[in-house]
């Protein structure tokens, strides 16, 4: 069945409960913030996210630009259509938008909703040959050759290499340090960049490696002393 064939019986059987449905878990997105466009070009940047949660109000996601209260978001996330919205709280790592849609948008996303809440188990098995995973959290920093330290979103990962949404593109072979993972960006992405590490990393293992360098990023992005225990 179709969603927009699933949206009419969806809005003609529950209208009231379009309203109140919610989905809560990890899904994989993108993002645009209208305040952030490439210098010298009228290009939105893209960044990489993840959702938390979404209604058919509100989303909640997490990425590695942090916009205002009211600025407006573009966002696209896996089995969902483009939605847009207005920053309406931020947090560390992440910011909650209230949505932008009509009563017609609204049918449909809670349609869609529902229909990922029933189905969200269902996945494709993956052939590649190192298995990609989430980590639970995805904020990490990059250190970069000048050590300069940024504060970064980790996309996914596997033993062998991560991927990595940042306000900076390195040029492909820049060497680098994603927390504590030494390594060499490998190709760029729509959103991002991947980093081919120099060891595997343990996968059950992930915060003590990613979360170390997120203490030496201060509030404007400088770096803070790190002293003698850079990775």
């Amino acid at each position: 069945m179709s969603v927009s064939l699933y949206s009419d019986t969806f809005a003609k059987k529950s209208p009231d409960r379009m309203l109140d449905i919610r989905l809560v878990g990890a899904l994989s997105g993108c993002y645009s913030l209208s305040s952030r466009r490439d210098a010298g070009a009228d290009v939105v940047q893209v960044f990489a996210c993840r959702l938390q949660s979404i209604s058919t109000r509100s989303a909640v996601l997490n990425g590695p630009v942090v916009g205002e209260i009211g600025e407006r978001v573009a966002t696209k996330f896996d089995q969902f259509p483009v939605l847009a919205g207005i920053i309406s709280r931020v947090f560390d790592g992440g910011f909650a938008i209230d949505l932008v849609v009509d009563d017609k948008e609204r049918t449909e996303l809670a349609a869609k909703i529902d229909w990922i809440k029933k189905n969200r188990f269902k996945s494709t098995k993956d052939k590649r040959r190192h298995k990609r995973v989430m980590p639970p959290n995805p904020q990490s920093a990059i250190t970069l050759p000048d050590g300069t330290v940024l504060e970064c979103f980790v996309i996914d990962v596997s033993s062998s290499g991560v991927a990595i949404s940042a306000d900076t593109m390195p040029s492909i072979g820049t060497r680098l340090a994603v927390g504590r993972a030494v390594g060499s960006v490998a190709r760029h992405l729509e959103t991002g960049f991947a980093v081919a590490l120099d060891e595997l990393l343990d996968l059950d293992n992930l915060d003590p490696i990613f979360q170390w360098s997120l203490s030496y990023v201060t509030k404007d992005g400088d770096a803070a002393e790190a002293g003698d225990s850079g990775p």
